[in-house]
C-alpha cells in the first residue's frame, strides 16, 4: 500500500507539472511565432522602402544598369530570395538572390506561409507614380529559428519535468510515511488487541495533528481500561464478602436450628443465648443476623411474642439453603485476569 499510495502521488504531481509544463511551452510557441512573424514584417517594410529609395533615381532616367545596382542592397538582407523594379506587369530590372527561384507573374499570389512579399509604389519628385519595386523573402530561415527555440523551450520544459518529479517523489515520501506508519500501528492494534502501540507523532502539519489525536484517543482507552478492571477488582471483593456474610447467616442458621430441636419446641432460644453461641455480644447484631435469615426464608421472627422465633429449616415452605454467590457470577476471576493483561504494566499496577 505504502509503494502504491506514494507512487500515485508522485504520479499525480508529475502530471500536474506536465500539464502546466506544456502549456507554458505552447503559450512560448505561440507568442515565439507572432513575435517572428512581426519581426519580419517589419523587416520587409524596411527593406522595401529602402530599395524604393535606392532605385527612385535610376527609374526617372529610367537608368536599367542603376537599377540592378540598386537592388543589389538585397544581397544583405537575411532570407532575400529575388526583388524587381516593375511598371504595372512589365519588369524594368531584377535580382535573383537564389538562381532557383523562379517569380511568378503576379509575385503577390505567392503562399504566405512560405514567402514574405512587399510591394510599394516609386515616385518622382512630382509626385507622379513611376512604378513599383517588388521585394520577396523567404520564411525558411524565420521558420527554421523559430523551430530551434522551440526544441530548446522543448528541453527546458522536459527539464523542469524531470525536477518536478524529482520533487513529487520526495513530497510524496514525506506526505505518505507519517499516514503509513499511523496505519501500521492502527492495524497491529486491531490485530494483537494491544494497546500499548503509539504512533509517532513528528512535525506540527494536518497529518502529524491526526497522529496525535489518535495518540491521545489510544491513551484515553487504556485509562478507560484500568478504570474498568478496578471496578471489577473492587467488585469481586464485594462478591467475596457477600459471600462470607451468606455463610455467616448459614451457620447462625443452623445453630438455631439446632437449639430449638434440642429444646424440642420454637419459643426455648432467646436472642442472648444466640449471641453467647455466636460470639455475637451485641443484641443488635443478633437481631440484625434474624432480620436478615426471615428475610431469606429460614426463620419467622413474631415481636409481640417472648422469644417469639420459629424455624422454617427443613419445613416444605422453606426455600433452598444457597451460598450468595452472585458475585463470582458477576464478575469471575479469569475476567478479571483477562482484562489486567490488555493493559500495560504500570496501569495495573496501578489497578490492583
Amino acid at each position: 500500500m505504502r509503494g502504491a499510495l506514494r507512487t500515485r502521488l508522485a504520479v499525480q504531481v508529475v502530471g500536474l507539472i506536465g500539464v502546466l509544463a506544456a502549456s507554458m511551452w505552447g503559450t512560448a510557441a505561440i507568442t515565439l511565432r507572432q513575435t517572428s512573424t512581426a519581426l519580419g514584417d517589419a523587416r520587409a517594410d524596411d527593406l522595401v522602402r529602402l530599395l524604393a529609395s535606392s532605385v527612385e533615381a535610376a527609374v526617372e532616367f529610367e537608368d536599367v544598369r542603376g537599377m540592378e545596382q540598386s537592388l543589389a542592397l538585397l544581397q544583405a538582407a537575411d532570407g532575400a530570395t529575388w526583388a524587381a523594379v516593375m511598371r504595372g506587369d512589365a519588369v524594368l530590372a531584377s535580382r535573383a538572390i537564389t538562381p532557383a527561384f523562379v517569380p511568378p507573374k503576379d509575385p503577390t499570389t505567392l503562399d504566405p506561409k512560405q514567402w514574405l512579399v512587399r510591394r510599394v509604389a516609386i515616385t518622382s519628385p512630382s509626385g507622379a507614380v513611376r512604378g513599383d519595386v517588388v521585394v520577396v523573402l523567404s520564411r525558411a530561415e524565420e521558420q527554421a529559428t523559430v523551430e530551434t527555440a522551440l526544441l530548446g523551450l522543448a528541453g527546458l520544459a522536459a527539464v523542469i519535468a524531470a525536477l518536478g518529479g524529482l520533487l513529487a517523489f520526495f513530497v510524496a515520501r514525506r506526505v505518505v510515511d507519517p499516514v503509513t506508519k499511523l496505519t501500521d500501528v492502527t492495524t497491529q492494534i486491531v490485530s494483537t488487541n494491544d494497546l500499548r502501540s503509539e504512533p509517532e507523532v513528528v512535525g506540527d502539519d494536518e497529518v502529524a495533528g491526526l497522529a496525535r489525536s489518535f495518540r491521545e484517543m489510544i491513551r484515553a482507552q487504556r485509562r478507560s481500561l484500568a478504570g474498568l478492571a478496578r471496578a471489577i477488582a473492587e467488585l469481586a471483593i464485594v462478591g467475596r464478602r457477600v459471600d462470607d456474610a451468606g455463610k455467616t447467616i448459614v451457620v447462625v442458621a443452623d445453630d438455631i436450628g439446632q437449639r430449638v430441636r434440642d429444646a424440642n419446641f420454637a419459643e426455648a432460644v432467646a436472642v442472648r443465648e444466640i449471641g453467647d453461641a455466636m460470639g455475637i455480644k451485641s443484641t443488635n447484631g443478633v437481631n440484625d443476623h434474624l432480620v436478615a435469615l426471615e428475610r431469606k426464608g429460614y426463620v419467622r421472627l413474631h415481636s409481640t411474642i417472648a422469644r417469639g422465633l420459629v424455624l422454617l429449616v427443613g419445613r416444605d415452605d422453606a426455600p433452598e439453603r444457597a451460598l450468595l454467590a452472585e458475585a463470582a457470577r458477576v464478575a469471575p476471576i479469569g475476567a478479571v485476569r483477562a482484562a489486567l493483561d490488555a493493559l500495560p504494566s504500570a496501569e495495573v499496577a496501578h489497578a490492583a
